[in-house]
């Protein structure tokens, strides 16, 4: 059993990898900003202590107290941000990185360090799926803020301790609470039935793809990578390898609601440029620790809605 630190605890995947690394009997404890240190832990954690990670003294406290093994840093000011108004958010995060390292490096017996990365640090125009040996070249302040973070991670290895990068494709699953298409369209539907909207459910553009990996696959991929030995420094894509179509996935919640639906776009959601398209070649994770994406996206997009329609109702 390892001790595991988990910052950004009460998030949607961290919830979900506290339960994969408690049912395989590691102590998982979670830091999370504005969280009382006496709040009930998600479960599958045994503590959760409050960590403003931009406090550099006191982000080195918490690290002496909980005195880890292994660290995944999932903390992050927002997902999958592009505009540049955000561009302090994107600093933020790097900040917080710069802080949890700093800390690391007092002294503290931290054998391996995983960051949640993201696909957002390639380039758009790459030949898709794309593999860990393509260029870096983000085009957003999100993925310029992950692809810096990733050097100082990187620059954190010494002696016997380890990192391991995680470029994420889009993650979904239930329990996401941030507004991505997946999540808005199924909030939608499930308002739809319970009689709290009209039949009308908006959504953006539908022209673009991405690569869905379903949270519970991100989750076993994370525990797995924290199982091997800490002696290297790695970078892995964790994706299906596939490209699915937005339109695609709109239809197919739209097909799921148990009450006649209306798509229609809102101008306000379309983003501005050339469609995109996401897929994460996974070959690589696979070869280190034998790990594929299991949960097929119709059981995702169907468990996300069920999700939606208990909170609605509840």
């Amino acid at each position: 059993m390892r001790r595991i630190l988990v910052t950004g605890a009460s998030g949607f995947i961290a919830r979900h990898l506290a339960l994969e690394l408690a049912s395989r009997g590691h102590e998982v404890v979670g830091a999370q900003h504005h969280e009382s240190a006496a709040a009930q832990p998600p479960e599958g954690m045994t503590r959760l202590i409050s960590c403003d990670l931009m406090d550099a003294e006191q982000t080195a406290a918490v690290i002496a107290d909980v005195a880890p093994s292994i660290v995944v840093h999932l903390a992050a000011g927002r997902v999958g941000i592009e505009a540049e108004s955000v561009q302090s958010v994107a600093s933020d995060d790097l900040a917080m990185t710069a802080n949890l390292l700093a800390a690391l490096g007092q002294g503290t017996k931290v054998q391996h360090v995983l960051f949640a990365s993201s696909a957002a640090v390639y380039d758009p125009a790459a030949p898709m799926p794309v593999a860990e040996t393509a260029a870096i070249k983000p085009q957003s302040p999100y993925g310029a803020s992950k692809a810096a973070a990733e050097t100082l991670i990187r620059g954190s290895v010494h002696g016997s301790r380890a990192v391991t990068v995680l470029r994420f494709a889009n993650v979904v699953g239930p329990g996401e609470r941030r507004p991505s298409v997946v999540s808005s369209v199924s909030r939608q539907i499930a308002e739809i039935e319970a009689g709290k909207r009209p039949p009308s459910v908006t959504h953006g553009r539908l022209d673009e793809a991405r690569d869905l990996v379903d949270v519970r696959d991100v989750a076993r991929a994370i525990r797995l990578c924290c199982e091997l030995d800490p002696a290297a420094a790695r970078t892995y894509n964790v994706g299906t390898g596939n490209a699915v179509a937005i339109s695609d996935v709109v239809s197919s919640l739209a097909a799921m609601a148990t009450v006649p639906v209306r798509l229609e776009q809102d101008p306000a959601l379309v983003r501005s440029g050339p469609a995109s398209r996401v897929a994460l070649d996974p070959s690589a994770l696979r070869a280190a620790v034998g790990w594929r994406a299991d949960v097929p996206l119709q059981r995702s997009l169907a468990d996300i809605l069920n999700d939606w329609r208990e909170r609605v109702h509840g």
